[in-house]
C-alpha cells in the first residue's frame, strides 16, 4: 500500500487489519521518525502524525528528512508501511497506545520551550479514545507528566505513562531494537503490565516506578553523563599545565572496578546539542521552585560553558593573532553517523572565530547545506586550501583518511587542533602535521 492514499483509505486498512496492534506516534523529528520505523518494523500497526504539512508530503513521497543508518530503509518498508498524518483526529482513531515524541525546542541557554507539548494535549482532549494511553517520550521536567494526566483527567480516564527516549544519534535505530534498559513511570502497576505485554516483543531490562520517578531517571542519567564530560574537560585541562596526559590518566581511570569501562570521560570541548544541558536547567528550574539550590548540577554546567573560551586561548597560543587567519573546522554534526547540527557547538565555535576576524569553513560528511549563519560548508575537495589551522571537531572514521601528506600541502600552516584526541598523535606528526590533542 502507498503511504500516500487518503486519511479514509487508511481507516479502512486499519479495519481491516484488526489482528494488528495499532499504535500512533506524535511528532516527527528524529525521535519520532525513529519510533515509527522501529515499531513498523516489528509488526505494529503505525499512524504517525505531524502538524507540518510540508514535512508528511515529503514523507509520503519517501523523502526523509533526517540521516541516520538504516532509518530511512525501516521507514518505507513495504512490507508493513507506515501511515503518515497531519491531521491529528485519524492519526489516533483506532491507537491503542499514542506516543508523544516531541523533539522540544531548546533555546540558546538550554531551557526548553513546552508550548508544542502543551498544543498536542489540547489537540488530543476530546479526541483521544478511552481505551488509548498517551506515552510520553518527549524530554520534559520533572512533574508535567503528573500535570498531563490531571488535564485529561478532567474529561475523560485517560491513563499516562512516562517513557522516556534512549536515543543516541548515529545508532538509534539499533538503540531502539535492541535497547540496553526500559525506563516506564505510571501511576498504577496495571498500566504499566499492560504496557509491558503489549511491547513484549522487544526484550530488554525493565525499570518501573510512578511517573515523577521515570521523569527523574531521564535527568538524573542524562546530569551524569554531563557531570562525567566536565570531569574529564577539567582533568583535561590541569594535565596540559602539569605535563600529565589525560589520555593515560583517563585509560587508568576506567581499570578501576569502580568506574566503567563506557564512562564518558570524554577530552575537547564539552556537551551540546541541547540535550543534556536541558535536564540541568530543567532541574535548576525545577529546584528553585522548591526553593533549593543545587551546587553540583550548577557547576557542571558551569565547567562546561567555559568549553569554548578553553579552546580559543589554545588557538591564540598557536596562531598569535586571529584577524585574517584561515580556519578550516572538520565536522558540525553533533555525532558521527548523524546530519543533526541542533546547538551545534561547531557553529558556535565558528561564531565566536567570525567575530574575532577568522575566516572560517568547514566540511561534514552528512550536512547538506551551502551555509549556516556566516559559516561557509563546503566540499573536502576545497577544504584544506590555505588553512592556517584545522580543528576536527567531529570523530567521523574517514576524516583520518583525508588527512594525508596531499591534503596538508594545499594549507598555508598544518596546524591541527584534534579536540576529541580521535586520531593518532604520531601517525598525524609523521604526515607533517602540528598537533595538538587535549588534555596533554
Amino acid at each position: 500500500m502507498s503511504t500516500n492514499i487518503n486519511s479514509v483509505g487508511l481507516i479502512i486498512k486499519y479495519f481491516m487489519n484488526q489482528n494488528k496492534k495499532q499504535i500512533s506516534i506524535l511528532g516527527l523529528t528524529h525521535m519520532g521518525l525513529v519510533y515509527a520505523a522501529g515499531f513498523s518494523s516489528l509488526g505494529y500497526q503505525v499512524a504517525a502524525y505531524d502538524r507540518s504539512n510540508k514535512l508528511i508530503n515529503k514523507l509520503k513521497i519517501k523523502q526523509c528528512p533526517i540521516f541516520e543508518p538504516n532509518l530511512e530503509e525501516l521507514l518505507f518498508s513495504k512490507s508493513n508501511p507506515v501511515a503518515f498524518f497531519s491531521d491529528i483526529a485519524p492519526a489516533i482513531k483506532l491507537s491503542d497506545y499514542i506516543f508523544v515524541t516531541l523533539d522540544l525546542p531548546v533555546n540558546n541557554q538550554d531551557r526548553v520551550d513546552l508550548s508544542p507539548l502543551d498544543w498536542i494535549v489540547k489537540s488530543l482532549t476530546g479526541k483521544i479514545s478511552k481505551n488509548s494511553v498517551l506515552v510520553i517520550c518527549s524530554q520534559i521536567p520533572v512533574g508535567t507528566c503528573q500535570k498531563i494526566q490531571r488535564k485529561l483527567s478532567k474529561n475523560e480516564n485517560i491513563k499516562v505513562i512516562c517513557f522516556p527516549e534512549n536515543l543516541r544519534l548515529g545508532t538509534a535505530m539499533e538503540n531502539f531494537l535492541k535497547p540496553d534498559r526500559w525506563v516506564l513511570g505510571a501511576n498504577d502497576t496495571k498500566t504499566i503490565n499492560e504496557f509491558k505485554s503489549y511491547f513484549k516483543d522487544i526484550k530488554t531490562n525493565i525499570s518501573t516506578m510512578n511517573l515523577e520517578s521515570a521523569e527523574m531517571t531521564k535527568h538524573a542519567t542524562n546530569i551524569y553523563l554531563a557531570m562525567n564530560i566536565s570531569f574529564s574537560s577539567e582533568i583535561g585541562d590541569i594535565c596540559e599545565q602539569t605535563g600529565a596526559d589525560l589520555r593515560d590518566v583517563v585509560k587508568a581511570l576506567k581499570t578501576d572496578s569502580r568506574v566503567s569501562l563506557k564512562a564518558p570521560l570524554n577530552p575537547g570541548i564539552g556537551f551540546a546539542g541541547g540535550t543534556l544541558g536541558r535536564d540541568i536547567r530543567s532541574l535548576e528550574s525545577v529546584s528553585k521552585t522548591l526553593k533549593y539550590k543545587p551546587k553540583l548540577i550548577r557547576a557542571i554546567y558551569s565547567v562546561n560553558q567555559d568549553r569554548i573560551d578553553h579552546l580559543i586561548g589554545r588557538l591564540q597560543k598557536v596562531l598569535k593573532k586571529f584577524k585574517g587567519k584561515k580556519i578550516g573546522i572538520l565536522g558540525l554534526s553533533y555525532k558521527p553517523n548523524s546530519d543533526s547540527i541542533r546547538r551545534s557547538i561547531s557553529i558556535e565555535l565558528a561564531s565566536v572565530l567570525i567575530e574575532k576576524g577568522c575566516s572560517v569553513r568547514a566540511f561534514d560528511p552528512k550536512v547538506k547545506s551551502t551555509k549556516v549563519n556566516n559559516l561557509k560548508i563546503v566540499s573536502k575537495v576545497g577544504f584544506p586550501t590555505g588553512l592556517d589551522a584545522i580543528i576536527l571537531m567531529t570523530p567521523w572514521p574517514e576524516f583520518e583518511r583525508y588527512l594525508t601528506k596531499k591534503f596538508k600541502s594545499k594549507m598555508t600552516t598544518p596546524n591541527l587542533f584534534d579536540v576529541k584526541n580521535f586520531l593518532s598523535q604520531s601517525k598525524m606528526i609523521k604526515v607533517g602535521f602540528n598537533y595538538y590533542g587535549s588534555g596533554f
